[in-house]
C-alpha cells in the first residue's frame, strides 16, 4: 500500500505537539505523574493523532476520538423493538462468521459495519497503525541517540 505522506506528517505533527503538551503541563520528569498515568497519556495522544490524520471520513478513526474524547455526548435511548425484528436479528447474528466476530471486536466502530465495509476499515486501520510503529520507532531512536551524545 502506498502511503499518504500528508497523513504521515499530520499523526507525527499531532503526536509530537501531544507531547510537547505533556512535558509542559503536567507530565514531565517532575514528580506530578505517576509513570503508569503518563504511559497512558502517552497512549492516548498516539492514538488521537493516528484518528485526526485519518479524517472523519473513516468509522474507526471517529470511533477512537468519540472514545478518547473527554466530553462523552449523551446517549439516545433506542427505541424498543418488536418481537419480530428481534427474532430476525438474532438469526442474523447466529450467521456471522467468526472471523468477522473477531475484526468487529479489534476494529473501533467495526460492530456497526458490514463485511465489506469492515474490511476495508481493517486495512485502513492496519495501515494507520503501522505508520504508528514507524513514527515512535523513529521518535524513540532520535531520543535514545540525543540521550547517548548528553550523557558524554
Amino acid at each position: 500500500m502506498k502511503r499518504n505522506v500528508s497523513s504521515t506528517t499530520i499523526m507525527a505533527f499531532h503526536f509530537l505537539r501531544s507531547l510537547l503538551h505533556l512535558n509542559s503541563y503536567g507530565g514531565g520528569g517532575g514528580g506530578g505523574v505517576s509513570p503508569l498515568r503518563r504511559s497512558l497519556r502517552i497512549r492516548q495522544a498516539a492514538y488521537t493523532s493516528m484518528a485526526v490524520a485519518a479524517g472523519p471520513r473513516r468509522a474507526w478513526s471517529t470511533a477512537l476520538l468519540r472514545r478518547l474524547s473527554p466530553r462523552r455526548p449523551h446517549h439516545r435511548r433506542a427505541a424498543p423493538l418488536r418481537r419480530n425484528k428481534i427474532r430476525v436479528l438474532g438469526e442474523v447474528r447466529r450467521g456471522v462468521d467468526d472471523g468477522d466476530a473477531a475484526l468487529r471486536k479489534v476494529v473501533p466502530g467495526g460492530d456497526r459495519l458490514d463485511c465489506c465495509s469492515l474490511l476495508e476499515e481493517t486495512a485502513s486501520y492496519i495501515e494507520f497503525l503501522s505508520m504508528q510503529v514507524e513514527l515512535m520507532q523513529r521518535i524513540s531512536s532520535r531520543s535514545a541517540c540525543i540521550d547517548l551524545v548528553r550523557s558524554f
